[in-house]
């Protein structure tokens, strides 16, 4: 699955495109097998997260919600792009929905939330499974097994809890709610040649870019879609050239944010190697953090930084970056998994260049990016092991632990991070909030603030 079959090619309108599952038709799954994997799914993610319905308001999430409502009765689109470091329509609509529908009913927005991110999961397993479709795979149970199992590590990935759990993290959710839907609609492009599917690609993807801005990169990682999938360059060029366009409009309609924070800020004198260190040293706190989930911290008050682990971030990046160059043919799959996690990781590592977030580095950025580990994951054990037994005992010993860690986590969330005598993290918290004040302090105090709460 990792691993990509040859196949001969005889239909000419394919030429240039991925490997088309009409060339090696696979084996057609039962509606009602389906149906119990996606069902699967879905009670997967409520189960480890029912307590998230006995959640309040915590920290900010009114106040984030009285903003929402602010931003509708003085909405203007072209005057909040230009303005606003936060311009986030697509979260405001879905805000006033909730508000709507529950007013000040807490339970109504987590239900909400935590609808937001089983239809992510669901999507996580549509998304792998065209992925494999696409590489001929002959195997229904690896096709999908490895969909299915993808879905479910998604579901109860431990590192998902602070997007759902908290209201305000759902910018999250429904920015990778859409970006999902927009490269599902490119492949289904792709595949079809729907210029319906193109369309739609293109209505989603304006929706992610609304929700939240690592959204930007949907064009790069469309692009590296084609670099690893295409069996012939030419296409690509064009491809390249829409997304460097699509990213050049963005960057300029939103230029106030690079003129007014990030060319100030590095212009600080330390600023430029002081955030070159955190940079690196916060990419390998990410992967470590996808991959061994434990523990998880309400607000990130310990920062490794020492130079075993610096070491530890520049070789795997290192290693990542060998196998996207030598391994394509043999594995594109793990390959464009490790684009989709360089390339949704990288805005993360902006916000340190411009000190435009409260929280320069957070659990919740790892929501999007984690879809390429998941389904990496997923692929990995499902096809990498030809045991059957060792392969379900993976399976179960890792979606056992995550479910564990998830449902532990949200109890947590349940009893503890709204009451700050009994959060262990309330008083950094506090402390970084006292220190900082958007309105006084410039974009390196933003970072500093953030430091003095680690020391």
């Amino acid at each position: 699955m990792l691993t990509k079959e040859k196949t001969k090619r005889g239909d000419k309108r394919g030429e240039g495109c991925v490997t088309l599952a009409s060339v090696a038709p696979t084996p057609k799954i039962s509606t009602r097998r389906a149906g119990f994997g996606y069902l699967t799914i879905a009670l997967s993610s409520v189960v480890v997260y029912v307590y998230t319905l006995k959640i309040g308001f915590v920290w900010d999430d009114y106040l984030f919600i009285q903003q929402q409502l602010a931003a509708v009765k003085e909405f203007d689109f072209f005057e909040g792009l230009k303005k606003f470091v936060y311009f986030r329509p697509t979260v405001t609509l879905f805000s006033l929905l909730d508000y709507t529908l529950w007013h000040r009913n807490p339970f109504g927005y987590h239900v909400t939330n935590l609808l937001f991110h089983t239809i992510n999961a669901l999507l996580v397993a549509l998304f792998s499974r065209r992925i494999l479709m696409d590489l001929s795979l002959r195997r229904e149970d690896a096709l999908f097994g490895a969909s299915l199992l993808a879905g479910v590590l998604f579901a109860v990935h431990p590192i998902h809890t602070e997007s759902v759990n908290w209201i305000e993290g759902r910018t999250d959710l429904i920015c990778t709610t859409f970006f999902l839907l927009s490269m599902v609609s490119y492949m289904e492009f792709r595949r079809r040649r729907s210029l319906g599917a193109l369309f739609a690609c293109g209505v989603f993807g304006i929706f992610a870019m609304a929700a939240k801005e690592p959204a930007v990169m949907l064009p790069a990682v469309i692009v590296a879609y084609e670099f690893t999938f295409a069996e012939k360059r030419k296409p690509l060029l064009g491809f390249v050239t829409t997304a460097v366009v699509l990213c050049a409009v963005v960057l300029y309609a939103r230029r106030h944010i690079v003129l007014e924070l990030m060319v100030p800020f590095l212009k600080q004198e330390g600023s430029l190697r002081e955030l070159l260190w955190l940079g690196v040293l916060s990419y390998g706190y990410y992967l470590k953090k996808v991959v061994v989930p434990f523990p998880l911290n309400f607000f990130i008050g310990e920062f490794p930084e020492t130079l075993p682990f610096f070491a530890f971030s520049i070789l795997s990046l290192g290693a990542l970056l060998l196998v996207v160059l030598f391994f394509r043919k043999r594995a594109p799959v793990l390959v464009f998994m490790i684009l989709w996690w360089l390339l949704t990781v990288l805005p993360h590592e902006v916000i340190l260049f411009g000190g435009s977030a409260t929280a320069p580095v957070a659990e919740r950025y790892l929501y999007l990016p984690s879809v390429a580990f998941c389904v990496a994951l997923g692929c990995l054990l499902w096809d990498g092991i030809n045991s059957r037994r060792w392969r379900w005992g993976l399976a179960v010993v890792i979606v056992g632990a995550f479910s564990i860690g998830t449902f532990h986590r949200t109890w947590l969330w349940t009893y503890r991070v709204h009451t700050s005598g009994s959060n262990p993290q309330a008083s950094r918290i506090a402390a970084m909030w006292s220190v900082l004040d958007r309105s006084s302090c410039g974009s390196w105090g933003m970072v500093i603030a953030w430091r003095s709460t680690m020391q």
